[in-house]
């Protein structure tokens, strides 16, 4: 199986578990004696550990090879939905999504083997896919888990996302390839760097040199010049690619989308079944357009407008509608209007969130996409325990004027830094030219 498409495939499983709790969540809550702030945290457990958990599985996957990394992700979050289908009290629900958060890197690890699979100027495109697969996952997935919810019981949620999970785990044990790098001037048995080394035989774990080229150069002189032409490196390869410039930006900018998006992700429910009076059913159909619209735009819209505009000016349209989904929800509209802004913020988002990626991608070379991708999906996991509880609590207090007002701040806030992006290497070109790999501080 191609790994884009077995990438695909696991982002697809785990992203139907994700979304069949969404519409869930905030009734289960209930059922176990919590409140909305209560939501936020528990939206929040699952996005907490991630801040330190993916840049260390990202950092695996570069080392011993993103197959078996994802297979440990898997299984670990196959655990914590088990968890949640044992749950008794809402103790052990928390306990749950942690172990969810805990071991859920796995979009981190699919990201990095689509950067692995596709050259720089079609990342966008495969991100997209990935994309598309999400947002398919939100259209079938939250009907799913509303539908057990409605008919079976809260619990058993958890037994349709474990069943989605082992069916990942499957594709990753018997249909995906490995596609880690082996060259770009590292050992392949032990990810040791060997820019610059003269000797025949790897100080680290003594493998011949040769092997860890795939061309297997004969000479000193060339082992070495295999080793410093690596795709994309760095004029400084020896920084971490969290402390580049370039790098830190975009990682900023994704953390205050991240924040806009993950307070919505949970106001969202809370406010469909407190302030519109839906039912679980009728909250999943609620998250099933969101998720359509972002299999459309995600399908095909965003490889459209990145060719025509470039991936920047394709952020910038994509924030500027998600912060008007935001605003018109923040002003309590009619039921027209609820699914108009629902209509809004797929779009905004669904534009925005591979384009980000994408961005960074082109940043670093391939040998250190599973290291860039673990640290994004740490930023990633860091706005989106913060938005999470920002989210319960800001609904807590003032409803869904409040918690939406912040989400359309916060992409305010995303649109100026992007727009303030110093231009480098031609990635805000009228022609849209994408962004080089090569960063500079």
């Amino acid at each position: 199986m191609p790994p884009l498409l077995a990438a695909a495939l696991i982002v697809l499983f785990e992203a139907l578990a994700f979304g069949a709790v969404l519409p869930v969540m905030s009734y289960y809550c209930q059922q176990l004696g919590g409140g909305p702030a209560m939501v936020g945290i528990l939206f929040a457990l699952v996005s907490a550990p991630k801040i330190i958990t993916n840049p260390l599985f990202g950092w695996l996957s570069d080392r011993f090879g993103r197959k078996p990394i994802l297979a440990v992700n898997t299984v670990g979050t196959l655990a914590g939905s088990l968890l949640w289908g044992l749950s008794p009290s809402l103790a052990w629900l928390a306990v749950s999504r942690a172990t969810v958060g805990v071991f859920g890197a796995q979009a981190g690890i699919a990201q990095a083997i689509a950067a692995d699979s596709s050259p720089p100027d079609r990342r966008a495109a495969s991100v997209g896919l990935l994309g598309a697969m999400f947002g398919l996952a939100i259209a079938f997935g939250p009907p799913l888990g509303g539908w057990v919810g409605s008919h079976v019981s809260y619990a058993a949620v958890g037994w349709l996302c474990a069943g989605m999970q082992a069916a990942s785990l499957a594709v990753i044990l018997f249909a995906l390839p490995e596609t880690r790098p082996r060259s770009a001037g590292r050992c392949t048995s032990c990810g040791y760097n060997l820019r610059g080394l003269p000797a025949n035989r790897c100080p680290e774990c003594g493998t011949p040199f040769d092997a860890t080229a795939e061309a297997g150069p004969a000479s000193a002189g060339a082992r070495i010049a295999n080793a410093e032409a690596a795709e994309g490196d760095d004029e400084r390869p020896a920084t971490p690619v969290w402390a580049r410039g370039p790098v830190v930006y975009l990682l900023i900018v994704t953390l205050a989308l991240t924040l806009a998006q993950s307070i919505m992700i949970c106001a969202y429910p809370l406010t469909g079944q407190h302030v519109y009076g839906f039912s679980v059913r009728q909250t999943s159909y609620a998250f099933a357009l969101f998720g359509l619209v972002g299999v459309i735009v995600q399908g095909g819209v965003v490889r459209v407008l990145t060719a025509k505009i470039g991936d920047r000016r394709t952020l910038l349209t994509g924030l500027l509608i998600l912060a008007c989904g935001f605003a018109w929800l923040a002003l309590r509209p009619d039921l027209a209007g609820f699914w108009i802004s629902t209509v809004l913020m797929g779009i905004g988002s669904s534009l925005a969130t591979p384009c980000v990626t994408a961005l960074l991608s082109r940043r670093v070379g391939s040998h250190e996409q599973g290291a860039l991708m673990g640290v994004s999906q740490a930023v990633l996991g860091l706005g989106r325990a913060a938005g999470n509880s920002a989210g319960g609590a800001l609904f807590n207090v003032g409803s869904s004027p409040a918690a939406f007002a912040a989400a359309a701040g916060m992409s305010v806030v995303t649109l100026g830094l992007t727009a303030a992006m110093r231009r480098r290497d031609g990635a805000s070109r009228d022609g849209g030219a994408p962004v080089r790999s090569e960063p500079r501080a």
